[in-house]
């Protein structure tokens, strides 16, 4: 009897039935293993996915080199100094759509460039193939002439004589000089110091900075589109005290005898500029160009004299000149 009911106290409990909050926990749980095994089958066919479409795209963007593309391109840059430009900016090999150091490298060529005085952003962008361009934004030092450096070139200044990276030969010049049909950039020439070695470095002379100022108030006056140089050899008279210091070039060949620097005008013995600039605009209106069909034009007295030819002395004055 004692064994019998020792058998019947080691028996099994009997099963409990699942409360209804039992059963909706393990139902929970069931969901929440399922869910995240898909969530992380997605998450890792996803960045599958995109790990080979990245490398797929980055392939593809190694091929060739990416052009480079200005935000804002300014009004005087012409086509040949832009093409230029973005060749001295462009990275020196291809590269992934995804490498960031050939945005940095842009960037610092950018920085360490003469011709940018401020860098906005370098980014890639989207044209025919996916990175093909890096975009430029960022503000130039304007050229606002072009120098002859008496060694066959022209270089670039700016407002304050700073000689800018480019320079050209004669052969280039019709396409620096002229945008849209308009003077674009006007030559300096018979200058007295050589260029700075380095660029981005002020080209000393009183002599360039007078052709600079000279430059700078003719630029955009309808009359003056004829004069093409300005010569300033002469300059404070180290050549000839009674000649002209400053004299514009025409496209014509013919000289206008201007005078002193506009900043240093003599004018107790030269008339005004603004005198100049009128008369330069009367000649125009009465003969149709700028030198009055005569080789030479001396502007500088309240008389404007010319040379004495027969063949063209006929209105051959805008002021009573001989």
């Amino acid at each position: 009897m004692a064994k019998a009911a020792n058998r019947r106290g080691r028996e099994a409990p009997p099963i409990r039935p699942e409360t209804d909050a039992e059963l909706a926990r393990r139902r929970f749980i069931r969901r929440a293993t399922i869910n995240t095994t898909f969530a992380i089958l997605f998450v890792g066919g996803f960045a599958w996915l995109v790990g080979n479409l990245r490398q797929t795209i980055a392939d593809r963007s190694v091929a060739t080199l990416p052009t480079i593309a200005f935000v804002s391109r300014p009004a005087w840059m012409t086509d040949l100094v832009a093409h230029n430009l973005c060749e001295s900016f462009r990275p020196g090999k291809a590269s992934s759509v995804f490498d960031r150091n050939a945005l940095v490298d842009v960037n610092a060529r950018l920085k360490a460039n003469p011709w940018v005085s401020k860098v906005r952003s370098v980014r890639r962008t989207f044209r025919e193939s996916a990175g093909d361009t890096i975009e430029v934004d960022c503000d130039f030092r304007t050229p606002v002439a072009l120098v002859y450096d008496n060694d066959s070139r022209y270089w670039f200044v700016d407002e304050k004589g700073i000689k800018l990276p480019e320079w050209f030969d004669a052969d280039q010049l019709g396409q620096l000089l002229f945008a849209n049909g308009r003077v674009n950039l006007r030559i300096i020439e018979g200058i007295r110091n050589p260029a700075p070695v380095v660029a981005g470095k002020q080209w000393a002379g009183d002599d360039l900075q007078a052709g600079i100022d000279l430059a700078r108030l003719l630029h955009g006056l309808p009359f003056a589109e004829e004069v093409l140089r300005i010569n300033v050899s002469n300059y404070g008279g180290r050549l000839d005290q009674r000649e002209a210091q400053i004299v514009l070039m025409t496209r014509h060949g013919s000289e206008i005898r201007w005078g002193t620097a506009i900043k240093r005008s003599d004018r107790i013995v030269e008339v005004t500029v603004e005198r100049k600039l009128e008369v330069m605009k009367q000649i125009v209106a009465k003969f149709g160009r700028i030198d009055a069909g005569q080789p030479w034009i001396d502007i500088r007295f309240e008389t404007v004299t010319y040379p004495a030819q027969p063949a063209t002395q006929e209105g051959a004055h805008a002021d009573g000149g001989r």
